[in-house]
């Protein structure tokens, strides 16, 4: 791969990056933006999931407001005190942040949805 397509790429994320922001950044100014994810795997660096509504994906990790504690051998996680495994759906809050002169998306967990059996 050159360089002029190594670029595209990089401008190609960045502006995905940044339209995803600025969509979630007008949500939250008229309302919460609580949503439900799904957890897709479970790393050293935290908890990936998909937001199913918008397709869009992000990490849950340790932070002010939640304690994340990863067993990446056993490939859960607990979050604020509960077992997440892959494949379970959570309800989190989508909040848009400014962090560095960066424009990110963080999720935080709110609680972990039980399906009746």
């Amino acid at each position: 791969m050159n360089r002029k397509n190594r670029n595209a790429r990089f401008a190609s994320m960045a502006s995905t990056e940044y339209n995803t922001f600025r969509f979630f950044e007008n949500k939250v100014k008229q309302a919460r933006v609580i949503e439900e994810v799904m957890v897709m795997r479970i790393t050293k660096a935290g908890v990936y999931v998909m937001l199913k509504a918008f397709g869009v994906e992000g990490l849950i990790t340790d932070s002010e407001k939640q304690q994340v504690i990863v067993d990446s051998d056993k490939d859960q996680a607990t979050i604020n005190g509960t077992l997440v495994k892959p494949f379970d759906t959570l309800k989190i809050e989508v909040v848009p942040v400014n962090v560095e002169f960066r424009r990110q998306i963080k999720f935080v967990f709110i609680e972990k949805i039980q399906f009746m059996q």
